[in-house]
């Protein structure tokens, strides 16, 4: 970390991904994660690439949440 100094100094946001290492979690064993990994990518690709009405993310989300729960049963 002391020979990245400079990099840190000047990309604040590296160091905030850095300081939240702790919280992270390996992917679920789960035989549907592959399925749903996939659902995840396409839900979050359609909220953040495409100009969706902000009232529609609250929705988009629930259905992601909906469609995960039916695939890890």
């Amino acid at each position: 970390m002391p020979l990245l100094k400079d990099y840190i100094n000047s990309h604040p946001q590296w160091t905030a991904a850095v300081a939240l290492l702790p919280n992270a979690e390996i992917q679920p064993q789960l035989a549907s994660w592959r399925t749903v990994r996939v659902m995840l990518g396409d839900g979050f690709n359609d909220i953040f690439s495409s100009n969706i009405p902000a009232g529609r993310v609250a929705a988009t989300l629930a259905q992601m949440d909906s469609i995960v729960r039916d695939l890890s049963k």
